[in-house]
């Protein structure tokens, strides 16, 4: 997990540092991953010659956590451009992180308010990671779309002061990971739920309805769950979609299943008439419908039912 520790954050950035560390208690509580190990970094401005503009934890669990976050450095920097070094951070994780994982993919959460730059230069990553073999700039596409293929990726994203701005952050954001993935935070307060619910929704196929019984039922109120549902409505909509298209798909599969079935069924029984043929010197007589029906009535085995 990746948070934005840039002035522009102001004192949302206290309320979700605090809120960090129940984040893994609640993922073990629940079991909405398995045998979890969480990183927590901090993003800053490389381009605005921030002291600090990329840090990570290793991955970690339950009280080590708290000793990783009490080390990391909330800067408080950033140049006033409305963009920040996300795309740093993208950089680092989609190249130089390893973990276990039962799943395929892990879960990777930005925290933040602005932009991200279109590109990162090699002095940036020589200086900052120690990358000396890139040598041309490299688009921030590129390096989420690399991110993407290890991790699901989350845009948790605090309003910009400016709306104007802000609208056209927030659609290079939708271009850039796709509008559900970014994920409107309405209170600093909510943020923990709202990854729990991502956690849920992805890895144990929960529903939004069903995420949002489990909030009730451990005490939070109707503002916390509206709060929730507002923002992770999109991402059912797209698993959903995504559902309901793996389940076409295997339709399509299991009717040319059955088809290829049919088909190897009347070849071989126009092999063992061939046969029978041989053997009393008659012909053979082709199977009855041609290539695409089966119309014997053998009780072959091998048959579809």
């Amino acid at each position: 997990m990746a948070v934005d520790v840039t002035g522009s954050m102001g004192d949302w950035l206290k309320i979700i540092w605090d809120k960090l560390p129940m984040f893994y208690g609640q993922l073990m509580m629940h079991s909405y991953v398995q045998e979890p190990a969480i990183s927590f970094s901090a993003i800053g401005d490389a381009v605005a010659d921030d002291p600090a503009p990329l840090q990570v934890g290793k991955f970690s669990k339950g009280g080590e956590l708290d000793k990783v976050i009490s080390k990391i450095w909330p800067t408080k920097g950033g140049g006033g451009n409305q963009r920040e070094s996300y795309e740093l951070a993208a950089y680092y994780y989609a190249n130089h992180t390893t973990y276990d994982a039962a799943s395929k993919k892990g879960f990777f959460f930005i925290t933040g308010d602005e932009g991200f730059y279109s590109k990162i230069s090699p002095a940036i990553i020589n200086k900052h990671i120690g990358d000396a073999h890139i040598t041309a700039p490299i688009s921030a596409t590129d390096i989420f779309k690399k991110l993407q293929a290890r991790y699901h990726v989350f845009l948790l994203h605090k309003e910009y002061w400016d709306l104007d701005v802000n609208d056209e952050m927030v659609k290079e954001w939708h271009d850039l990971i796709g509008k559900a993935h970014v994920l409107e935070l309405e209170r600093p307060k909510a943020i923990v739920d709202i990854m729990l619910g991502v956690c849920a929704m992805v890895s144990k196929g929960m529903s939004l309805a069903a995420y949002i019984s489990h909030l009730k039922s451990r005490g939070q109120d109707k503002q916390r769950c509206d709060d929730v549902k507002a923002a992770l409505t999109l991402l059912e909509k797209e698993l959903g979609s995504a559902s309901a298209a793996s389940s076409t798909k295997t339709s399509e599969l299991s009717e040319a299943d059955k088809i290829a079935a049919l088909k190897a069924k009347i070849a071989k029984a126009k092999e063992t008439m061939a046969k029978i043929a041989k053997a009393g010197d008659v012909a053979a007589p082709a199977a009855p419908g041609g290539d695409d029906v089966d119309d014997d009535d053998d009780d072959d085995e091998d048959g579809p039912s």
